[in-house]
């Protein structure tokens, strides 16, 4: 009796440079936030150093404690020295990445290596020029033609025009 024998497992993926390992093979979606500040009818994008290595809003987790627009703010200082004033909610994305690098599983076995869910805020910046930071390796400011040259998390373009509506009404 001849059975073919089992694919080998794969091997456990170990964490990006600047990542943390504890976002690996989460147990459930980690809650992030993040913020598209508007300046000069531009929205400020950066090209994140961890997984994924895209363009995106700045952004990361949510502490415990924390509001949802405290931690879209907090980032965007961090990551980009920016200050901004929230003026809306501009949407979610969430980024799912399987450990056999589809988009979708593989198989039965194909397990979940990374899962965000990301609030987008939009907001009118108010000091600072952007620069670079550990989280940041290239900022930018840019309209949603301009992000199409670039490698942008997925329905960032999207998000970013509706950040440009949300910041440029009139303050209610």
């Amino acid at each position: 009796m001849s059975s073919a024998a089992a694919p080998p497992a794969p091997s456990p993926v170990r964490p990006a440079p600047g990542e943390a390992a504890d976002r690996l093979y989460p147990a459930r979606p980690l809650l992030a936030a993040s913020c598209l500040a508007v300046r000069d009818g531009r929205v400020l994008v950066a090209r994140r150093v961890a997984p994924p290595l895209v363009w995106s809003a700045p952004g990361g987790l949510v502490e415990a404690g924390e509001s949802l627009e405290a931690a879209a703010l907090r980032e965007l200082r961090e990551e980009t020295g920016v200050s901004a004033r929230i003026t809306g909610l501009a949407g979610h994305l969430e980024h799912v990445a399987w450990e056999r690098g589809g988009a979708a599983p593989a198989d039965e076995a194909d397990r979940v290596l990374r899962h965000y869910v990301i609030i987008c805020f939009a907001a009118r910046w108010i000091a600072g020029e952007a620069q670079v930071s550990a989280e940041a390796a290239a900022v930018r400011w840019a309209t949603p033609a301009e992000m199409a040259a670039l490698n942008v998390t997925d329905g960032l373009q999207e998000l970013a025009r509706r950040a440009l509506r949300l910041a440029e009404a009139p303050a209610a």
